[in-house]
């Protein structure tokens, strides 16, 4: 399947042979998945669930650039949940008469957004864009 040229959000699923595997997404849903060398990927987006930026171009990868904040809002995003299940499952505990504890603690970590001021890419060719 021919993807058509554009811009998609990129989150790296996991590594297999050299490869990164990304799931590409259009608009929120998921539209396929491509296969990348590694070393393609920009050095920040090195890790499971880094959400990258993309640009297809007569069905090959243009451009990848790494996104810091939509990486940090996803991972955020999904501790919330699991803080969430957790403190769930401890009210089921008390409310069940168990030792487990009663009330839903934080994770007692707050995370520094650092502002950072552009975004990592790497072309086609394996640059950063500069030339």
């Amino acid at each position: 399947m021919t993807l058509p040229d554009g811009p998609y959000v990129g989150v790296v699923d996991r590594f297999e042979d050299g490869q990164a595997v990304l799931k590409l997404e259009r608009d929120g849903t998921e539209v396929a998945a491509v296969s990348i060398r590694e070393e393609r990927l920009p050095a920040r987006a090195d890790r499971r669930h880094a959400i990258v930026r993309i640009v297809l171009r007569d069905g090959d990868v243009a451009a990848v650039w790494y996104d810091s904040r939509a990486t940090r809002n996803r991972g955020a995003s999904a501790q919330a949940r699991l803080d969430g299940a957790r403190s769930g499952d401890r009210r089921e505990a008390a409310e069940e008469g168990s030792d487990a504890g009663g009330t839903a603690e934080g994770t007692g970590e707050e995370r520094a957004a650092e502002e950072e001021t552009g975004e990592e890419r790497v072309d086609e060719d394996g640059t950063n864009g500069d030339g």
